[in-house]
């Protein structure tokens, strides 16, 4: 089940068809948390995928907690790793979208450094 859903939202992410691979991207992220568990790479790989699809959306708000949760993982793991970088990147881009200029420049310079 798991590779078919995952076929099905590689196409249409690829097809940057955002709000169509939403609910693919949801679907799996909830396997995905129920077979492998809430910090297995697959899983935080899964929730950076549904935060790129909402941000794509112009769902910043949502995306945010989503950030913020794989930023979480990755810093504990990954202190050091360029997909931690990345993810404070995004994570300052969603509150950059939001209009929180103050809480995301140190977030976007951090990612930059990175």
């Amino acid at each position: 089940m798991i590779w078919s859903l995952t076929r099905l939202n590689d196409t249409l992410y690829g097809a940057k068809r955002w709000a169509d691979a939403e609910p693919f991207c949801r679907e799996l992220l909830t396997q995905t948390q129920q077979q492998f568990g809430a910090e297995d790479p697959r899983t935080v790989a899964q929730m950076e995928v549904l935060a790129f699809s909402l941000l794509h959306q112009h769902k910043s708000l949502e995306a945010e907690q989503l950030i913020r949760d794989v930023l979480k993982v990755r810093e504990t793991k990954q202190p050091d790793a360029w997909l931690t970088s990345r993810m404070r990147s995004l994570l300052g881009d969603a509150l950059l979208n939001q209009k929180k200029y103050a809480e995301a420049e140190p977030l976007l310079l951090q990612g930059y450094e990175g």
